[in-house]
């Protein structure tokens, strides 16, 4: 499934954000936060761009502490920036105690209240498949197979047994390897 950049406050959100983080995991996706991916003495600023660039894309948990950090709010404009330039990215407010922010009302956002499980477990599942459903309509729109092996001609039959074990093991459909 999709490796997704959660962006939150550490004031107040973080239960919230790791609550968000496990539930999606545990739908299969790779969801991961600031501390899932720095080591100590990292340059965080850069660490925690490159992860949200090399990202499918990025959730940002908006709040009332959120809207007033300078690090959400940079996070949030360049995953604004690389959806428009790589259409295959995503971006998905999920928004907690608070009206839409104009700077996401001209995106679907999902309002999540952590207090009610019934409504934070739909509003997972939602938010799980439009990214399923936007890997699909990026993977179509733009032709891409999932996985992409070279190879060389005379080496045909060791690329096709490579696709057969990748295929089984990861339950990849055919046309979803390009060799």
């Amino acid at each position: 499934m999709a490796r997704i950049f959660l962006s939150h406050s550490w004031r107040d959100d973080r239960d919230v954000a790791l609550r968000l983080r496990d539930a999606l995991n545990r739908r299969g996706h790779e969801v991961f936060v600031d501390t899932d991916i720095l080591d100590y003495g990292t340059e965080w600023g850069i660490g925690l761009m490159n992860a949200l660039m090399n990202a499918d894309g990025v959730i940002v948990l908006l709040t009332q502490t959120s809207m007033q950090s300078q690090f959400v709010l940079s996070e949030l404009g360049a995953a604004l920036a690389s959806r428009r330039r790589d259409p295959t990215k995503f971006l998905i407010p999920v928004i907690s105690g608070i009206d839409v922010p104009d700077v996401v009302r001209h995106l679907m956002v999902a309002k999540i209240d952590p207090s009610d499980n019934v409504q934070f477990e739909s509003t997972v599942d939602r938010i799980s498949n439009a990214i399923v459903s936007h890997g699909n309509r990026t993977r179509i729109a733009t032709n891409l197979p999932r996985l992409c092996i070279s190879h060389r001609h005379v080496d045909e039959k060791v690329a096709a047994a490579l696709v057969d074990c990748i295929r089984t093991r990861f339950s990849i459909e055919t046309h979803d390897i390009r060799c």
